[in-house]
Formats: C-alpha cells, structure tokens, sequence
C-alpha cells in the first residue's frame, strides 16, 4: 500500500448562500486508490447550512458532508473518507468545493488535508482467491499463503479462480455468488480449472 498526503491552507471565507468555495490540492505520483481520506478545518456558527463534496482528476465527486447535524465546537474539524474514487489514478489536481447554502452565517475554510490510499500502478491486478481462503483468518491463513505457494510451484494454479481486482472489490462488498453463477458473473475474468 502507498499513500501521499498533501495539506492545503486557505483561510478564505466561503460565501454566505450565494455560491461555493473551491480549493485544488494537486497529487503528483500515480497511484490506483482504494480510498482517500479528507481532513477538514472549517470555522461555521450553524455547519448545518454546509455540504462539502471532493472532485477528483477524472470528474468523480463524492459527497464528504451533507447538512451535519452539529460541529465539533465552532466548526467542522474532523477527517472523513470516501471510496468512490476506488481504482481511479490519483495523479492530478482534487477539488474541495464547500458549500453554504442558508444566507445570515459566514464561515471560512481553514485547511483542508488529502491523503490518497491505493496502490503503484505496477501493482499487479490479478489476485488468487480459493474458496478455502476465504473461509480461514489470522495464522491459519498465512500457513495457507505458504502452502498455497508450494502447491503453484509444482502443478500449477490449474485449482485456482483467477478473479480481476474488480471481482475482489465485489467480494469485500460481500456480494455473494453460487456455484452455478461463478462463470457468469459480471466482474470475474475466467476460470481456470
């Protein structure tokens, strides 16, 4: 896993019903994210007249802060994360965009944070996943990991499923398959028997 972490101060005030704050963090590596994670610094005497949505490179937004019910004192200072940007290049220019959406309060971005969660691009994208690792956990699943291993050495992976990094998402979202729909599911790659 890589990460990098860009801090940006701004101190600018966000206008008050009439329009949105935007605020650009540039990311310089690539990198393929599995999330990103915000830290946010805004000053706001009623932060439920705020949204706050992230832009990343490509145009996908995620929405960070939707009207919250209450602040941590005088404003939002909390870190949020977002998975929406999953797979995605990190590489480019983020947009922060706040929002007030009542007129009678002004608030100020203080700083925001962005830290990018993912993988280089030589990462490889093909995982081997057997049923029967799924079901282990903690130090039995490292002796398979050693086994595993020993196994593709001598005859080959000819047992194993080959699923694209897609079908793992799938997996960790626990989207369930049975045996009859493997072959035809949407995110695998093929099944090597």
């Amino acid at each position: 896993m890589s990460t990098q972490t860009v801090s940006h101060t701004d101190n600018v005030t966000i206008p008050d019903g009439t329009g949105s704050l935007r605020s650009t963090i540039a990311l310089a590596s690539s990198e393929r994210l599995d999330k990103v994670v915000v830290d946010l610094n805004i000053t706001h005497p009623h932060v439920s007249d705020l949204t706050v949505t992230l832009t990343a490179p490509d145009g996908t937004s995620a929405l960070l802060v939707n009207h919250p019910g209450s602040g941590t004192g005088a404003g939002i200072v909390f870190e949020t994360t977002a998975n929406d940007f999953w797979g995605e290049d990190a590489k480019g220019n983020w947009t922060l965009t706040v929002t007030d959406n009542v007129t009678g309060n002004a608030g100020t971005l203080n700083s925001w944070t962005l830290t990018a969660l993912g993988d280089a691009p030589s990462t490889p994208t093909t995982y081997i996943y057997t049923d029967e690792f799924a079901t282990t956990s903690g130090a039995a699943r490292t002796i398979l990991n050693v086994q595993q291993q020993l196994r593709d050495h001598q005859y080959g992976r000819r047992h194993h499923r080959l699923v694209s990094r897609p079908a793992l998402r799938c997996a960790r979202h626990h989207c369930r398959q049975n045996a009859s729909d493997r072959n035809n599911h949407p995110d695998q790659k093929r099944l090597v028997r």
